[in-house]
């Protein structure tokens, strides 16, 4: 009669409650909760999702209940903003300002490490053995990734004209060769 559709995937009782408040929302439930909407006081949504063509599905925590996961949360809002010394309030601001402080400084770190890399290079080149007209470079070298070894490795080239190159270094417990 009133044009509803009805999903029995979930497990109800033998009795199915039908709300409608207004033309706004039709609710199909188990039970029936509360005598009134106005009891509901404070609600809490947890989850939505889609179930269907203009079909939301809605769980959200009332009364008591949501008053106590609102004061949760406020807890760990509030928490988070001690830890980066704001307030709750510019806590996004804060957040925002020290990802871009972490960003600008991994950038820095970043040409930092590189510039200490190539200038073990000078030292890796005077170990170098001269093997015919074919020059051997094999060295251990002091860099914390595959990248900045391939990075010597690539200035090594540049330096030699014709030659082998093996450079390695171990971070992480691990050992890497280029």
């Amino acid at each position: 009669k009133e044009g509803v559709l009805v999903f029995f995937d979930e497990t109800y009782g033998e009795c199915i409650c039908f709300v409608a408040i207004d033309d706004y929302s039709i609710e199909l439930g188990g039970e029936c909760h509360v005598d009134s909407t106005g009891a509901i006081v404070l609600f809490k949504l947890v989850s939505e999702s889609g179930i269907g063509a203009r079909t939301r599905r809605i769980e959200a925590l009332t009364g008591p209940i949501a008053y106590r996961a609102v004061k949760e949360e406020e807890a760990v809002l509030e928490r988070a903003a001690e830890l980066v010394k704001s307030n709750p309030k510019d806590l996004v601001k804060k957040v925002e300002s020290l990802l871009g402080e972490l960003k600008s400084l991994q950038a820095e770190n970043e040409s930092l490490s590189s510039k200490l890399a190539n200038s073990q290079l000078s030292d890796v080149l005077e170990t170098a053995e001269q093997i015919g007209d074919v020059t051997v470079v094999a060295s251990r070298v002091d860099v914390k990734h595959k990248n900045a070894l391939r990075q010597q490795t690539d200035e090594l080239k540049k330096k030699l004209s014709t030659g082998i190159i093996d450079l390695c270094t171990s971070a992480n417990r691990k050992v890497m060769l280029v």
